[in-house]
């Protein structure tokens, strides 16, 4: 694999490069906020799902012990 090589001169005599790497810096920044945004996002939702579950486990075993006055759990509360 070939990499390029790059010059931390620029024709200007370098006065761009800070802003260049200012630039560089602001979207790594940006592009880690949207990597533990998207992690915390899918944890949520692994979350949330098992919340389900355990709620309809739960409404499961209660209908085994008395069918005639458990009502099955509302999935509103939990955002679905």
């Amino acid at each position: 694999m070939k990499y390029r090589q790059y010059s931390l001169t620029t024709k200007s005599g370098g006065k761009d490069l800070g802003m260049r790497t200012d630039a560089m810096v602001q979207r790594l920044r940006e592009s880690e906020v949207l990597h533990y945004t998207t992690c915390l996002n899918a944890l949520e939702s692994v979350r949330t799902l098992q919340l389900c579950n355990e709620a309809l486990t739960t409404w499961h075993c209660l209908q085994r012990v008395n069918a005639s006055t458990v009502s099955p759990p509302s999935l509103h509360n939990v955002g679905l």
